[in-house]
């Protein structure tokens, strides 16, 4: 029924294993021996992908996304007219003048991009989506199949 088709911030290079991992801790000595912080490895340098739930009802499927820290600005969704749901954004790193040292840095940024296949009996004049406290909540209402071109969705 629903399948995820993309996940931006899966690691490409992990592929390489044992000699990347390696290299990982090489920079990670260099690193450490300069006085700089290390990345515990490259394979754990952190990339953004937001989670997703997908659930449904009698009426509707639910698409909930953990999006902390973004605004709905920052988001864009779309249904394509083979009714794949694609959700995009970017979380940006804030600056801040006053930072002089970091010790610990664990935060994520950057753009993602979810893919998601949707069933045929989906209306997509319908489809409403809301932001609140960092989850982005999509309802797609059910329908008898009916073939639409690609669909905007606003966020509100």
């Amino acid at each position: 029924m629903f399948q995820l088709q993309n996940r931006t911030g899966v690691n490409p290079m992990a592929k390489f294993g044992d000699a990347y991992d390696q290299l990982g801790k090489e920079f990670d000595d260099i690193f450490h021996f300069f006085g700089f912080p290390t990345t515990n490895g490259l394979n754990n340098c952190p990339s953004f992908s937001p989670p997703i739930n997908v659930s449904e009802t009698d009426t509707n499927y639910l698409v909930d996304v953990e999006l902390p820290g973004l605004k709905k600005e920052d988001i864009s969704i779309n249904v394509s007219d083979k009714n794949v749901l694609v959700i995009k954004g970017e979380k940006k790193k804030e600056t801040s003048e006053n930072k002089k040292e970091v010790y610990q840095y664990e935060f994520v940024y950057g753009a993602f991009h979810r893919e998601m296949s949707l069933p045929d009996n989906i209306n997509k004049k319908d489809i409403k989506a809301s932001c609140k406290e960092g989850i982005l909540k999509i309802e797609i209402p059910k329908n008898k199949k009916e073939i639409l071109p690609s669909q905007k969705i606003e966020i509100t």
